[in-house]
């Protein structure tokens, strides 16, 4: 369910473009955390 959800917000960070890179690690390791998920939704 989670995944999904991350790469939805991974597509907003796109205009970034070179921020898209480390946002995904980024926010990978946020998701591990659990409560964190709720922040990124």
């Amino acid at each position: 369910k989670e995944c999904p959800k991350l790469r939805n917000s991974n597509n907003h960070g796109n205009q970034g473009g070179r921020n898209n890179a480390p946002t995904r690690v980024y926010a990978l390791g946020r998701t591990g955390a659990g409560p964190d998920a709720n922040v990124v939704t």
